[in-house]
């Protein structure tokens, strides 16, 4: 990679630079060339990002029907000990899309930083399709029941 910039000359015999261009130099991305080579690169972390993007949608779809519809509050925190420690609000249900879209945006990092490795890169792609199919079952398991 190349830092120090091209001097271009002008018809009036000036240099010149883009600043632009010398910002995108010294911090060494160009994301939407790195993007293009990491995500969609592979058709498996290609169709996983739009079965995210979809079960997303889904996801809040799905809550913003049901949202005026639900009791005060409703069942999330399974891991806890029975009973009321398990309820939450109802607007705590869009902790789950909240976190389907941090997982999934952290394993398209992981995906785009370790793109070379074909492998890490499938099973990062399963894996997000995994968690975005559990994460939209578990929403729409936790609306169906508590209706």
């Amino acid at each position: 990679m190349r830092i120090f910039l091209k001097r271009k000359k002008t018809s009036s015999g000036e240099l010149s630079f883009n600043p632009g261009e010398l910002k995108a130099k010294i911090i060494g991305l160009n994301f939407e060339q790195s993007i293009q080579k990491g995500i969609f690169a592979s058709r498996i972390s290609y169709f996983s990002f739009w079965v995210v993007v979809f079960g997303l949608i889904c996801q809040m779809v799905l809550i913003l029907i049901s949202l005026g519809k639900l009791p005060g509050k409703i069942p999330i925190f399974y891991s806890m000990p029975w009973g009321e420690s398990v309820l939450a609000a109802a607007i705590l249900i869009w902790i789950i899309p909240i976190l389907n879209f941090v997982f999934a945006a952290f394993d398209y990092f992981l995906i785009n930083r370790y793109k070379d490795d074909r492998f890490l890169s499938s099973s990062l792609s399963a894996l997000v399709i995994l968690i975005c199919f559990i994460c939209a079952y578990g929403t729409l398991k936790i609306i169906t029941l508590v209706k």
